[in-house]
């Protein structure tokens, strides 16, 4: 079940934290894959899951995100 404002953990990682969005989950679960990261279906941009985006800050290196068509007002500026 797919819970509005949060996201759902794909894969375990260590330090790369990627966050996901739409059709960009697959091919981020094959990239996570290759560099052992935490993969994140993120599913929503608005409202954006806060809770787990802190939580990745703190646990994780660095944090990815992967989305199309946008890069202004994008979950990429909001993370």
């Amino acid at each position: 079940m797919v819970t509005v404002g949060k996201g759902t953990n794909r894969r375990k990682g260590r330090s790369v934290a990627i966050l996901a969005f739409g059709r960009m989950v697959q091919p981020a679960l094959i990239v996570a894959e290759e560099l052992n990261a935490k993969a994140i279906d993120m599913h929503f941009v608005e409202p954006p899951d806060e809770e787990r985006v802190g939580d990745m800050a703190t646990t994780h290196q660095l944090i990815v995100t992967v989305e199309e068509n946008t890069i202004l007002g994008g979950a990429g500026e909001a993370v």
